[in-house]
C-alpha cells in the first residue's frame, strides 16, 4: 500500500494506517510512532508492539508518500519502506492468522485502545495470499512510475549500511587490538 500522513499527529496515542480488530480483540494493527520516528507493530499476542525503523534511517515525513509492505514467510513478519527491508524491534516479531475471525479492516483508526485516528492518505491497498519478496515490491515500485524514489531510497539505505559497516569494522579492529582480550590466556594449573 501507499501511504501518506497528512499532519502532525495530536495527542499521545500512536495514529493507525491499517488495522485489523474487534473492540480489544487485535489481530494486527500497523500504525505510526506519534513522533513520526518510526512504524509500529501490533499484533494478536497481548499488547507487545513492534517498533518497525525504515532503513533510511529516517523518521515518516509528514506530506511525503511511502510505499508499505508487511509479508511474512510461514509466521515471520517482515516489513518494507519503499522496496527496501526495515529493521524491527520489540517481540512481535510474528504474523499471525490467529485473532479474531469475525473482525473488520479498518484504515485510519481501530477499536483497540492507545491508537488514535490519523490523518492518512492511502492508496493501492492489496493483500495477498503468499508472502511477497523484496524484487517483487520493487517491480510494484518500477510499474507505479517510482523509479526516481526508489533510486533515491537505495541511495539513502546504502549510505546508512556504509555507515553501519564501518562502526562495525572500527569496533572490530579496537576489539582485535584490545590487549585485555587478545592477551594470550594459560591455564591456572599449568
Amino acid at each position: 500500500m501507499f501511504f501518506k500522513v497528512n499532519s502532525q499527529p495530536r495527542g499521545d496515542d500512536n495514529p493507525v494506517i491499517i488495522a485489523q480488530a474487534n473492540g480489544e480483540n487485535v489481530r494486527y494493527i500497523i500504525g505510526v510512532e506519534n513522533d513520526l520516528s518510526a512504524l509500529l507493530y501490533r499484533n494478536v499476542n497481548g499488547k507487545v508492539v513492534t517498533r518497525i525503523d525504515l532503513p533510511t534511517g529516517k523518521g515518516i515525513e509528514v506530506g511525503r508518500w511511502y510505499h508499505l509492505a508487511v509479508t511474512s514467510f510461514d509466521v515471520d513478519l517482515r516489513a518494507y519502506i519503499d522496496g527496501f527491508e526495515c529493521s524491527l524491534f520489540g517481540g512481535a516479531y510474528e504474523f499471525t492468522r490467529r485473532g479474531p475471525k469475525t473482525s473488520v479492516m479498518t484504515f485510519g483508526s481501530t477499536t483497540a485502545s492507545g491508537w488514535s485516528s490519523a490523518d492518512i492518505s492511502l492508496d493501492e491497498v492489496a493483500t495477498y495470499e503468499e508472502g511477497l519478496t523484496p524484487s517483487d515490491f520493487q517491480r510494484h515500485l518500477l510499474a507505479a512510475g517510482w523509479d526516481t524514489k526508489l533510486a533515491e531510497t537505495g541511495a539513502l539505505v546504502a549510505a546508512v549500511k556504509a555507515k553501519r559497516d564501518q562502526v562495525r569494522q572500527q569496533k572490530t579492529e579496537k576489539i582485535r587490538h584490545d590487549s585485555v582480550l587478545t592477551a594470550p590466556w594459560h591455564h591456572p594449573s599449568l
